[in-house]
């Protein structure tokens, strides 16, 4: 991943873990119609266009990858399909590496 994708990821998540107690909170005292509704449904359709954005940066380094083997990919591809928290935990084991490297190479070279 680039660093933009990697910041992206990073917006992400925090923006996810802001938005989740506040609609948790809001969700059943906003009334129907209201601002505050209208300010948390557009919350709500723009971290869902940001996770699809996400999803799709994610295949597309999962389908960059060099090392991986085509068992693995399909594997880590149904695992992002399937569980979309599943991307935070492909970022920190794979996407943090060059493509073209893997990472037990990288552990090997740095001594540990």
């Amino acid at each position: 991943m680039g660093r933009f994708e990697k910041v992206y990821l990073l917006v992400y998540v925090v923006s996810l873990i802001v938005y989740f107690p506040c609609f948790i909170l809001f969700a059943g005292k906003v009334a129907w119609g209201s601002l505050e509704f209208r300010l948390l449904v557009a919350a709500h359709f723009t971290l869902m266009l940001m996770g699809l954005i996400m999803f799709i940066l994610v295949l597309r380094d999962l389908y960059k990858r060099t090392y991986m083997t085509a068992n693995q990919k399909l594997t880590w591809g149904l695992w992002i399909t399937l569980f979309s928290l599943s991307i935070i935990v492909y970022y920190i084991k794979h996407a943090r590496h060059p493509r073209n490297v893997s990472p037990v190479d990288v552990l090997r070279n740095d001594g540990g």
